[in-house]
């Protein structure tokens, strides 16, 4: 009877300090998919203008490098096309990887288009927030889309995309 009174017990006093620390909103990790540090999107445009030439060098990172699909901080973290045969240095991915730091992205990623000869690079993708599962969390950053198709001009209708400039830049909110 102690015992049950003390799990009792226990167990108010634990949803009592959930509610109160909830409440108040300090020392509690957040939810998944909570998008409460999403950067504002003039803070993304700022971060684009001053820093275009970095961005602009990203991008002709993933045109000359064929074969980055995908490229993290850690040394051992990018991912890498089967078919390709030429992988840039060390030199090269480390490069890219410091400009990433500079723009506080969490990675880049390089996306083609496989099924034609030449393997043209159709998006480059700058993740700034991500929080949550990839289906149900929310995300920020900065993409390049090298066509203006019906999708993306849905996604512009909706929100999803603001055009950062005239030459294919947007930020993307999901």
């Amino acid at each position: 009877m102690i015992q049950n009174r003390f799990i009792s017990l226990s167990v108010l006093i634990f949803f009592s300090l959930v509610v109160v620390g909830c409440s108040a909103g300090e020392g509690v990790p957040r939810i998944l998919g909570d998008d409460t540090d999403k950067p504002l999107d003039e803070d993304v445009r700022i971060l684009f203008v001053d820093n275009k030439m970095i961005v602009l060098s990203l991008l002709d990172f993933c045109k000359n490098n064929v074969g980055v699909k995908w490229l993290g901080f850690e040394l051992d973290a990018v991912d890498l096309a089967s078919t390709v045969t030429t992988i840039p240095t060390s030199n090269t991915l480390n490069l890219a990887r410091e400009k990433l730091e500079v723009l506080g992205a969490e990675a880049l990623m390089c996306t083609r288009d496989w099924s034609v000869t030449d393997s043209p690079l159709v998006s480059v993708t700058l993740p700034l927030h991500g929080a949550g599962l990839s289906v149900s969390g929310a995300g920020k950053g900065i993409r390049y889309l090298k066509d203006s198709t019906s999708v993306v001009k849905d996604k512009i209708e909706k929100g999803e995309l603001k055009a950062l400039d005239s030459k294919g830049w947007y930020i993307y909110s999901s």
